[in-house]
């Protein structure tokens, strides 16, 4: 699991702007019929996400609300899944 500002320090950019690049690298992923990346990215203290992966999790897998099953499921989809080099 990452932080937000954990991964915006690493990206160099601010943690507002994190949120669209998850966006469209899970569209990509989604089309690749690969698993939404942003599932590991969390809110610090908290250790789930924000509510933008909760938007486009339910846009693309019609999933309604704050799913936290299926933000667990997607999550270890991400985990489990063999990512190419």
């Amino acid at each position: 699991m990452v932080g937000y500002q954990e991964l915006a320090d690493v990206v160099g950019t601010n943690r507002r702007s994190v949120g669209d690049v998850l966006n469209v690298l899970d569209l990509q992923e989604h089309a690749q019929q690969r698993p939404l990346i942003s599932a590991i990215v969390v809110r610090k203290g908290r250790g789930t996400p924000g509510p933008g992966f909760h938007e486009i999790q339910a846009l693309l897998h019609h999933t309604t609300g704050r799913d936290l099953e299926a933000w667990r499921a997607e999550r270890d989809r991400v985990c489990a899944f063999d990512w190419p080099d």
